[in-house]
């Protein structure tokens, strides 16, 4: 719930929506949780406004607006706030798309954060490792999250000025040369000793979390395919051998793209599809995927190379609009 949020002045104006603190005791993974689930939830606040004033095509939707708090039980926006956000600024009502690119990237920060606090624990779980080079052996010291080189002797000063260059330093309480355990350390570390460091990463939450939502979408609807006896043909033959049973004065109706299924079946199949594509678009929007998916639909119909959003757009299908694509796109071709 949107309860936690708190905006500090007019949301137009300075449209910062910020977490409420969270307990110290707390551990750093547990709060970064907290807070990336409010961060989430008020992406989509912004995106749900955005919607309605889209919808509103310049009328006032004021109470629309309200209504829409009211439902996610955010109450902190005021009628004030409703009317004021309706105001073009930037060149458009609603919510500035800089408000929704910067809160993605504190989210994408935090998921980040997450991750690398995730990765300490889990190796650490392993206990310390040392790996021998000639002349000494690299420590990785998860007690203390760092890499340590430690040399048999005193190293010369040319060596010593490479480890200065590569982010290493001298600790003269530890002895060693070190530097903070991150992917590059670890990186640098390998290809200056010849050694290969074992470290157990994970995968971007993001992505994991697209694509067991996409699976688990792949699976639903295939649910639905067999359970609304859907078949496909694109040829006579195919039609007769693939054809599903039929009861007696039913009749198939074509759904197109080469899908068929008993006539009497077509209301439920469509009602089913429906809420299946609801379903979806709650769950990217809630795990904050829709810029992850729209990125990946655009990549898929070579929009880049086309120019264009169309296939894009009726591939993500219901609950995506033009402007919504239109917006990813351009950051993304930006980037290119």
């Amino acid at each position: 719930m949107l309860t936690e949020i708190e905006t500090t002045t007019i949301p137009t104006e300075t449209p910062s929506v910020i977490p409420s603190e969270t307990p110290k005791e707390l551990s750093e993974v547990t709060r970064l949780r907290k807070e990336v689930k409010v961060l989430i939830e008020t992406q989509a606040f912004y995106k749900a406004i955005n919607a309605i004033i889209r919808k509103a095509k310049g009328k006032d939707c004021t109470q629309a607006i309200l209504d829409h708090c009211k439902s996610v039980g955010y109450t902190k926006f005021s009628e004030a706030n409703a009317k004021e956000i309706q105001i073009p600024r930037y060149g458009k009502a609603g919510f500035a798309s800089y408000v929704t690119t910067n809160n993605n990237a504190r989210i994408k920060d935090k998921q980040n954060r997450i991750k690398i606090l995730q990765e300490r624990e889990l190796n650490a779980e392993k206990g310390n490792k040392e790996y021998p080079f000639e002349g000494g052996k690299v420590l990785m010291n998860y007690e203390i999250d760092r890499i340590q080189i430690l040399y048999d002797s005193k190293p010369d000063e040319e060596t010593r000025q490479g480890l200065k260059d590569h982010g290493f330093n001298w600790s003269p309480t530890n002895v060693a040369w070190q530097r903070q355990i991150t992917s590059q350390a670890i990186n640098t570390t390998n290809n200056i000793f010849k050694i290969r460091i074992e470290y157990t990463k994970l995968v971007d939450p993001t992505k994991a979390a697209l694509g067991e939502i996409k699976k688990e979408r792949e699976d639903r609807q295939t649910e639905i395919f067999k359970n609304r006896r859907l078949f496909w043909a694109f040829s006579n033959e195919q039609f007769e051998k693939n054809k599903t049973h039929l009861d007696e004065g039913d009749k198939y109706a074509c759904i197109g793209s080469g899908g068929y299924l008993p006539k009497s079946e077509l209301d439920a199949f469509l009602s089913d599809m429906s809420e299946l594509n609801a379903w979806f678009n709650n769950r990217i929007t809630e795990t904050n995927n829709r810029d992850a998916l729209i990125r990946y639909e655009l990549a898929n119909h070579e929009a880049d190379y086309t120019g264009q959003i169309d296939d894009t757009l009726q591939a993500l299908g219901e609950g995506f609009t033009a402007e919504e694509v239109n917006e990813v796109f351009k950051v993304k071709h930006s980037e290119v």
